[in-house]
């Protein structure tokens, strides 16, 4: 009789053995990384019925069911997948998922599944687990090949290739970039002005360009045919001007004399200077181009006149000189991958108006090419205007490598100055002057030095040029029951029916987590809920075994009764 609770606390004994092992695993695991606990369910064996219940009927109640049970037995061992915490690294290659989701690696017969991403980089450059030498997996086609670089995975599989120490050919410069401010105060260019010393005037009242030189106030004796002035001075490039002008019949007008002076300083050609007759009677000489000069003029009578005319002389009332600038410069590549220092001057020209001059080292030449963008405008808000009017220059350059010539290097580069309307390149606000080339799309040759791991999984290479390149895309593994996949040796899973197949995804997407880089998932075991979970394993067996001496002793007694 005593025969069922020998076998009830046995399977007690037996059961809460097996919750002392799930226990124990758990604490051995404590710093395994990526770990995930087990708990433990029991659940109870079959029962036996002495007397099955009956329904009550009108002169007697029901009767409930007389059964006992026969012990118990394991229920379940469930997989605890709540998040580990993460612990930064030293090295860009440990990766933790940061939510739900497992790295998919090739142990070389089938595919399992880990959330210890302690990986490393063997000598074939294949991403691996460092334990195991377990092959990392990738998804989608990032790293198989780009219009400027070439590719890094290999086609056909799904390892992750670090090709530490490959080359990226470097690609030429065909857009240089702007942004900063030009001063709106920023002076434009001016052209040298000379005027009379003294205006010339008629009864007092300033003289006109029609007024007869022998009418004018200054004039002391009438001048007859034959008689001469003399035109002497520098042009504007500071050539010396010797030029006689002649009365024809003693009629001639100030304008006459202007005309005279504009012929003598080549006015209206390039270098030249113009004269005219301003409204205070003066005679005004001012050059045809803006920028600095050496103009002098000074008049006198020949020396065998008849007539004579007072001239006090000329002076500078404006100065020459060009526009404000502003310069900045930026390193730009040849077809080759060579680099080059491109400078730039920007040039008022003109209200709201700037041109942009440009230069290179001694390795290039802009000898018979385009080296100038003319006419950046800004409108009134000093947003750019961006409109290359009618005639003006194009907002690109073209040049030539000198090192390379022969090789069809003539190089054209494309200005982007901002949008129009915007402000997000080039402005003009008063005040203040940072314009800057700030960016181009050109690069040299480089190798891989570097790796690091973002969110989504796409793993980016950093090579010596400064170039990132994206070269593959670790794949994240969920499943619609993840408490369903079988353990395996190493930290892994593999799926089952019950898990059902793995859906290979994108980190960050659907119901997979984010990578982080640098970081480990550490095991999520509480110490102290196992601690807890042991005293009770304990307590249970220590239970389950007195129960069991006690109906060994009473089997004992039984057996004595023979006596």
């Amino acid at each position: 009789m005593t025969i069922p609770s020998l076998f009830s606390s046995a399977s007690g004994l037996r059961a809460h053995q097996r919750f002392l092992d799930v226990t124990g695993n758990n604490l051995a695991n404590v710093n395994t990384t990526g770990f995930k606990a087990q708990r433990f369910r029991f659940s109870t064996q079959f029962s036996t019925v002495l007397r099955s219940a009956s329904a009550p009927t009108g002169d007697l109640g029901g009767i409930n069911p007389i059964q006992f049970g026969t012990g118990t037995q394991v229920a379940a061992v469930d997989t605890i997948l709540a998040q580990g915490t993460l612990e930064t690294s030293d090295s860009p290659l440990d990766l933790a998922i940061q939510g739900g989701g497992f790295f998919a690696v090739d142990d070389g017969q089938q595919i399992v599944y880990t959330r210890a991403g302690a990986f490393s980089v063997d000598a074939q450059n294949r991403l691996v687990d460092s334990a195991t030498g377990a092959l990392v997996q990738r998804t989608g086609t990032i790293g198989t090949g780009t219009a400027t670089a070439p590719p890094f995975q290999i086609g056909g599989g799904n390892n992750i290739s670090l090709p530490f120490g490959v080359t990226i050919p470097g690609r030429a410069t065909t857009d240089v970039t702007f942004a900063g401010n030009l001063d709106a105060d920023a002076q434009g260019p001016l052209a040298e002005v000379l005027t009379s010393a003294q205006p010339f005037s008629v009864g007092g009242a300033a003289a006109t360009a029609a007024t007869q030189l022998n009418a004018l106030d200054q004039n002391t004796v009438d001048h007859v045919a034959g008689d001469t002035i003399e035109i002497t001075g520098t042009t504007v490039a500071g050539a010396a001007v010797n030029a006689t002008f002649t009365f024809a019949t003693g009629n001639e007008t100030l304008a006459d004399l202007a005309a005279a002076i504009t012929a003598a300083f080549v006015g209206g050609g390039p270098g030249g200077a113009t004269a005219s007759i301003d409204a205070n009677g003066n005679i005004v000489l001012t050059a045809d181009e803006t920028g600095p000069a050496q103009l002098s003029l000074n008049l006198a009578n020949g020396v065998a006149n008849t007539g004579q005319t007072t001239f006090a002389g000329f002076q500078t009332t404006v100065d020459g000189r060009e526009g404000d600038t502003a310069s900045t410069a930026i390193v730009v590549f040849d077809d080759q991958g060579a680099s080059h220092t491109l400078s730039f001057t920007f040039q008022k020209v003109a209200d709201n108006v700037w041109d942009l001059v440009s230069a290179i080292d001694p390795s290039g030449s802009f000898v018979g090419f385009d080296n100038l963008a003319t006419g950046i405008t800004f409108n009134e808000d000093g947003s750019f205007a961006g409109a290359f009017g009618t005639g003006l220059g194009d907002p690109n350059i073209t040049f030539e490598i000198n090192n390379l010539a022969g090789f069809n290097t003539t190089q054209n580069i494309t200005f982007n100055f901002g949008m129009v309307g915007g402000f997000d390149g080039l402005t003009q606000f008063g005040g203040f002057q940072n314009v800057a080339a700030i960016e181009q799309n050109g690069f040299s040759p480089g190798g891989l030095v570097e790796v690091g791991v973002q969110a989504n999984g796409i793993v980016n290479g950093i090579f010596d040029n400064g170039r990132t390149e994206q070269l593959a895309q670790i794949a994240v593994a969920t499943f619609r029951n993840p408490g369903g996949l079988e353990r395996l040796a190493d930290n892994v899973f593999r799926e089952t029916s019950n898990s059902g197949p793995a859906q290979i995804g994108v980190a960050g997407t659907g119901s997979a987590g984010v990578i982080q880089g640098g970081t480990l998932e550490s095991s999520n075991v509480d110490v102290a809920v196992e601690f807890t979970r042991l005293i009770i394993a304990q307590r249970g067996f220590q239970i389950n075994a007195r129960a069991f001496t006690t109906a060994d002793e009473v089997l004992q007694e039984v057996a004595n009764l023979k006596r």
